[in-house]
């Protein structure tokens, strides 16, 4: 296992090894946090492409769709997911089910102002709302997810996630809002081989249960400007915690 850069340009409010009995939910500030370069201009151009030629998600949903939050609309939008490449969520809650979302290779993600995607309280120990599974060249922009942890189902389980990557490729996830998990807020890893070239840029990953990020098996990472705040729950309650889970994993190329 090799680390040749470790987390340029990143802050972590981390909770590690606090117990539940003490713990104090704080209130965070990213702007007291985020550094002043917000790396927008990276992808001003793109976002401005899913905005002119993107799909508008909400005509997939069925009719006299709800905005509350309240219906399970999971399947309607892996249709729309696995229909076209540039999407846009619509500016309310969805509602998905702990069979999660599974983004398809190509896609081209943004998020408007209130869009957000809401777990349905789940008895699983092991799930999350986006997987990114065997695909390559994946864009998401303004994500966000808020879990099931103070209303799921049973006590069992710690891997509830929010983004579950795995023996992918290219991925880039600009500006996530990752709270309420039943486990991890990111988990990145892969079966056969390390997930590549991921970025995670202006993320927040808050009150989740285990981890802010866990990093198993991954290479070429970038982590700028990264919040994770009052994780607690279930150990090991860490902002970012790097644990490969056998001797094959590659933690390398940070």
């Amino acid at each position: 296992m090799k680390i040749k850069t470790v987390f340029s340009l990143f802050f972590v409010i981390s909770f590690l090894g606090c117990s539940q009995k003490g713990f104090q939910y704080k209130k965070i500030n990213p702007a007291d946090y985020f550094l002043e370069t917000d790396y927008l201009n990276l992808y001003q151009y793109e976002i401005q492409n899913i905005q002119e030629k993107g799909y508008p998600l909400e005509r997939s949903l069925p009719k006299g769709f709800l905005k509350d939050g309240t219906q399970d609309y999971t399947s309607y939008i892996q249709k729309a997911l696995n229909k076209y490449h540039f999407l846009i969520f619509p500016s309310f809650p969805l509602l998905v089910n702990d069979k999660g979302l599974s983004i398809p290779s190509n896609s081209h993600i943004l998020f408007q102002k209130d869009s957000k995607i809401l777990m349905t309280p789940s008895s699983k120990t092991h799930y999350e709302a986006f997987k990114i599974w065997n695909v390559s060249n994946v864009k998401m922009f303004y994500p966000v997810v808020e879990g099931d942890r103070e209303k799921h189902i049973g006590k069992t389980g710690e891997w509830g996630m929010g983004f579950h990557i795995s023996n992918s490729e290219n991925i880039v996830i600009y500006a996530p809002k990752v709270s309420e998990c039943w486990g991890d807020g990111l988990y990145i890893t892969g079966n056969k081989k390390p997930s590549q070239n991921i970025k995670i840029y202006n993320g927040i990953f808050d009150h989740n249960r285990r981890n802010g990020i866990s990093i198993i098996n991954a290479k070429n990472l970038t982590l700028l400007n990264i919040i994770c705040s009052n994780t607690y729950g279930t150990n090991p309650m860490s902002g970012i915690d790097i644990e490969p889970n056998k001797n094959t994993n590659e933690i390398n190329d940070f």
